[in-house]
């Protein structure tokens, strides 16, 4: 269902329902409604949460689709959802003002230390 995806992805940022409803200009009963399944959004808010959250449109429609590298289905009632560290937002926010190429290097970097391949 949309809306629990919507509200896991919600909870996984440490978003509020205020913040994602603010960053789509609309109000925060009408994104509430979005999660709940009253209404479904249309196709220019999933493109922008989408965005948002940095996952396809496919992710947030479809059933039974995961994210890149995320082992097990997610669990849409878990309330142990925690959010990014500052360090991790920092870390993610220099990520993406590199350029492509970098992005690159640096992706196959952290894939060579957390799987142990990476050599001194």
């Amino acid at each position: 269902m949309i809306g629990d995806k919507l509200r896991y992805l919600r909870e996984k940022n440490g978003y509020t329902q205020r913040k994602v409803a603010d960053f789509l200009n609309i109000d925060r009963s009408t994104y509430s409604y979005y999660e709940t399944g009253k209404t479904r959004p249309d196709i220019e808010t999933l493109k922008k949460l989408a965005n948002l959250f940095h996952v396809s449109i496919d992710y947030i429609a479809e059933n039974n689709v995961r994210l890149r590298n995320e082992g097990a289905a997610y669990t849409t009632r878990s309330s142990s959802v925690e959010p990014l560290s500052d360090m991790e937002e920092n870390i993610i926010q220099l990520y993406r003002n590199l350029a492509q190429e970098d992005r690159q290097k640096v992706g196959d970097m952290v894939i060579q230390i957390l799987s142990g391949e990476r050599k001194e």
